[in-house]
């Protein structure tokens, strides 16, 4: 049977709503006006979830992840200025059949963990291991910035994010560029293909995280 692109959303929204429920969080889909905040006047949240101070308005999308992006750019900005609250896109597969990807909440000291994890790796002189772990503290980087900074991208692909951040003004051509040539690097060692020359490619990639933040030091508390 073909299932039409609303039962696809509904079974989509029932298995987003179930992931915030097990992770303590009380949830309301589809809230009506008197569940919806007075700052999000004129916007219909798919999802409402709440757990202690945190306040997570939800929305679903299906297909083309980056389609949406500048739609929800102000919707972010409005819930950005509410303290507690934070704008989550949920980029659902059209294929029925692909498993949900839901980002969990990233913060300064995860980032922090992985990039002195990865600084010990390097000392170990394991730098396959280093790289990876190296590229999962930037990845974690760029995303905390796009919430801090309310550019809703979700858990779309790194390639994606870069653009985003680029086109957002938060990379520059230079930092984009070489982010790029680094990001076929973590592709190749991810995907068990021979990288050439990682140990020198995990010193530009620290360098960058450093360089980064440096522009963003009232943005992220993470030491470099």
């Amino acid at each position: 049977m073909i299932q039409s692109m609303q039962q696809i959303y509904e079974a989509r929204l029932r298995e987003v709503a179930e992931w915030y429920q097990s992770r303590g969080y009380h949830v309301v889909t589809h809230p009506q006006m008197d569940e919806i905040p007075e700052f999000l006047a004129g916007f219909q949240p798919d999802l409402i979830a709440e757990k202690d101070s945190q306040r997570l308005v939800v929305e679903l999308k299906i297909g083309t992840a980056t389609s949406s992006i500048e739609r929800f750019r102000e919707i972010a900005q409005r819930v950005q200025s509410q303290p507690g609250w934070q704008l989550v896109v949920v980029y659902v597969p059209a294929d029925s059949s692909t498993p949900l990807q839901i980002q969990d909440e990233i913060d300064d000291r995860m980032i922090q963990k992985r990039l002195d994890d990865a600084r010990q790796l390097i000392a170990a002189q394991k730098f396959d291991a280093a790289y990876l772990l190296l590229w999962s503290a930037f990845e974690g980087l760029l995303r905390l910035v796009s919430q801090r900074q309310a550019i809703p991208v979700g858990a779309i692909p790194a390639k994606e994010l870069l653009k985003e951040l680029f086109s957002a003004g938060e990379l520059g051509m230079r930092e984009f560029d070489q982010a790029q040539k680094l990001l076929k690097v973590r592709n190749s060692i991810a995907h068990g293909f021979d990288a050439q020359d990682v140990r020198t490619s995990c010193a530009e990639l620290e360098q960058l995280i450093e360089n980064l933040l440096g522009q963003w030091h009232a943005t992220v508390q993470v030491h470099a």
